[in-house]
C-alpha cells in the first residue's frame, strides 16, 4: 500500500499489470491485486466496483503503454508511420510480454491502431483498402 495509506486506481492498475506480467490473465483476481498491494480486497472493489471494471481499466492501461511504444518510434525522424506501428508492436511484444499477451492473445483485442495502419498502407503502397484490411 502507498505510504500515504490511500490506495489509488493507479496503484491498483500497476499491481494488476504486474500480476499479468508475472502470471498472465489467469492469475488476475481481486485477492492477487490486494496481496500485491498489501491490503484487503475491499479497497480494490471500492475503487473499481468489480473485477470486470478493473480488467477493462487494465486494457486501457495496456493500450496506453502500447501507444507509448509506437510514439517512441513516431518521434524519431526517418521512418514512415506504418513502419513505426510495426516497430512499436514488436518492441511492446518483446518488452511487455505479459501485457502483450493480455491485450492481443488472451483477450483477442483488435489492434487499436488498425484503422491508422490501414490508412498508411493504402497511402504508402497505393493499394485498395479491402486489400490492406487482412482478417
Amino acid at each position: 500500500m502507498p505510504k500515504t495509506g490511500k490506495l489509488t486506481e493507479s496503484d491498483a492498475l500497476k499491481a494488476a499489470a504486474e500480476i499479468v506480467r508475472k502470471g498472465g490473465a489467469g492469475a488476475l483476481n481481486a485477492r492477487a491485486v490486494a496481496e500485491e498491494l498489501g491490503c484487503s480486497t475491499q479497497p480494490v472493489y471500492s475503487l473499481f466496483g468489480s473485477m470486470e471494471a478493473l480488467k477493462a481499466s487494465l486494457v486501457d492501461e495496456a493500450k496506453a503503454r502500447y501507444h507509448a511504444f509506437i510514439e517512441e518510434y513516431i518521434l524519431r525522424a526517418g521512418r514512415s508511420r506504418y513502419e513505426c506501428f510495426g516497430m512499436g508492436y514488436v518492441k511492446f511484444a518483446r518488452e511487455e510480454r505479459g501485457l502483450f499477451r493480455y491485450l492481443f492473445l488472451e483477450r483477442a483485442e483488435e489492434d487499436p491502431f488498425l484503422s491508422e495502419i490501414i490508412t498508411e498502407m493504402t497511402e504508402i503502397y497505393h493499394m485498395p483498402e479491402e486489400n490492406a484490411h487482412v482478417r
